[in-house]
């Protein structure tokens, strides 16, 4: 069986903090980026590490209504909910923008 992981990673997706007790802590995701690279999980054939990259519309509407996004997107503009980004605009700035999620790919 051949797999592929493609990985979409950044640096900067550590400095968004989903908040005190979440498990998505960004110390946790960076230790777990770190540790897959110490085992050499990136550098293993199939395996992948790129920037993300913006999803298109077109892609977004592969598995969402246009409304949804439409509202998604107005929620992320909204002041309100980007208050918990603190003092760091760059990572509401990530968590607004869609990308490419990680997803392992395999066939047989």
């Amino acid at each position: 069986m051949t797999c592929t992981l493609h990985v979409a990673w950044d640096e900067r997706l550590t400095g968004y903090d989903f908040g005190p007790g979440h498990p998505m802590a960004p110390v946790r995701i960076e230790l777990t980026m770190q540790l897959a690279h110490e085992f050499g999980l990136w550098s293993r054939p199939g395996a992948t590490v790129a920037n993300p990259v913006p999803a298109t519309d077109a892609d977004l509407e592969l598995v969402h209504d246009a409304a949804y996004i439409a509202a998604v997107r107005a929620a992320g503009r909204s002041v309100e909910l980007r208050r918990d980004a603190g003092d760091r605009p760059e990572a509401a700035q990530l968590r607004a923008e869609p990308v490419d999620l990680a997803a392992p790919d395999c066939h047989q």
